[in-house]
């Protein structure tokens, strides 16, 4: 015997249950994201504008930052339409 299942997707559904938790819930998502952009922006501006700053460990920091940059501003707005909230 073989298991014959197949999983297309994966849902997590387990914040989406409580109606009055999901505005603030999305709210909180949303600020720690807007700080992780903000944050990271700032990391690579230094870098870039300060020469001193121009050294191979600041150089690997500064990748660091931009693919923080990059995978958050993939999933967080991803996870963030998933909430059913509504402003009524």
């Amino acid at each position: 015997m073989r298991n014959q299942s197949i999983l297309n997707e994966f849902l997590l559904s387990g914040l989406s249950d409580l109606p009055a938790l999901q505005l603030p819930l999305f709210l909180f998502f949303l600020l720690i994201y807007l700080l992780t952009l903000i944050w990271n922006l700032l990391i690579i501006v230094l870098i870039v504008t300060d020469s001193h700053l121009h050294i191979p460990m600041y150089f690997f920091i500064g990748n660091l930052a931009s693919l923080d940059l990059c995978y958050s501003s993939l999933t967080v707005p991803r996870i963030q339409e998933k909430f059913p909230y509504r402003l009524v």
